[in-house]
């Protein structure tokens, strides 16, 4: 028996969690297998929150912005004072609104600068916020609310 579990203590040591194979497989940018991966955790635990804001980041990785959006809609609803939910919210809206036609751009603006406008006061120190902040707002028309002066104020920050 002793010589059994010697000779598995090797194969027990390097076994990953699910996390660690995830993390894994993101470093290579395997991010259709980390998907499944997460998929299958989901299906196990639908409400835990690391694998939801994975499964986001796996998507936003893959271009695939609508359905992070939906990801990180759920962190945000779930976890409401998350600066960096808010941020990864208001960041993929973001993106969708870079690929998408002038007038829906303009009609998502407003939940993009109220997401990010909200992880820059849960966070006083996240610099992703201030500067996805910054770049909002040097391309927002000034008659949406955009402008230089806004951007500045967030890049002094």
């Amino acid at each position: 028996m002793r010589i059994l579990i010697f000779l598995l203590f090797p194969i027990l040591c390097w076994s990953q969690t699910p996390q660690q194979e995830v993390q894994n497989l993101f470093d290579h940018r395997n991010y259709q297998i980390a998907q499944k991966l997460i998929q299958k955790e989901l299906v196990e635990d639908p409400s835990n929150t690391t694998w939801i804001e994975l499964l986001g980041d796996v998507y936003s990785h893959q271009k695939q912005f609508e359905n992070a959006k939906n990801q990180y809609k759920k962190l945000v609803q779930k976890v409401p004072n998350s600066a960096t939910y808010h941020y990864k919210y208001g960041g993929v809206l973001g993106l969708i609104a870079k690929d998408a036609s002038k007038l829906k751009a303009l009609r998502i603006s407003g939940d993009i600068a109220k997401h990010l406008k909200k992880a820059a006061s849960l966070d006083s120190q996240h610099i992703d916020v201030r500067w996805a902040m910054v770049e909002l707002y040097v391309q927002l028309p000034g008659i949406v609310g955009g402008g230089k002066n806004k951007a500045l104020k967030y890049a002094q920050q």
